[in-house]
């Protein structure tokens, strides 16, 4: 009987730990009673990560949307290029992308989203880890729909050569 006991609070203790990761990483997208919908922007935060060891590091906030003419995954990413509300930024979040970048041309096909800015995108971005937090930042905000599976960034039209230091 005790030899059973030993597994039965390990499997206990293996789904507890399963229903933990999976509560954790699941995508807070969900229409609410009105039409609008709550999903999920990535950005840095200087209280949760103040050393910034890991450029790629970024932490989740709620924004509600009901704006209907954009899909969601657009308004994510719109809402991510607002910045920080104020609160948010009392909070420590803060973001690596300028403020003033504009989305060009926007497109899902077979899982792949293609996302175009304009040059304020990598105007004055300078360091390694600054490029890697604002593609980390840009990812994680669009990976949180189930369908996009990759994600292209260009600037101008251009992939190759963007965030030139």
């Amino acid at each position: 009987m005790v030899k059973y006991r030993k597994y039965l609070y390990f499997f206990l203790s293996l789904l507890v730990v399963v229903f933990v990761v999976w509560y954790l990483t699941r995508p807070i997208i969900s229409a609410t009673n009105e039409g609008s919908m709550t999903f999920k922007i990535y950005f840095n935060n200087n209280k949760y990560d103040p050393t910034s060891a890991d450029c790629r590091t970024v932490f989740a906030v709620k924004r509600i949307s009901s704006n209907q003419s954009f899909g969601p995954e657009r308004e994510a990413l719109t809402s991510l290029l607002d910045g920080p509300t104020t609160s948010e930024s009392k909070s420590g979040y803060i973001s690596s992308i300028n403020l003033g970048v504009k989305i060009q041309k926007f497109e899902i096909s077979g899982g792949i989203a293609s996302v175009d800015f304009d040059e304020t995108l990598e105007r004055a971005v300078g360091g390694s880890c600054r490029v890697a937090n604002i593609v980390a930042q840009i990812n994680s905000t669009l990976e949180q729909f189930g369908t996009i599976k990759k994600i292209i960034i260009s600037i101008d039209g251009r992939t190759e050569g963007i965030f030139q230091l």
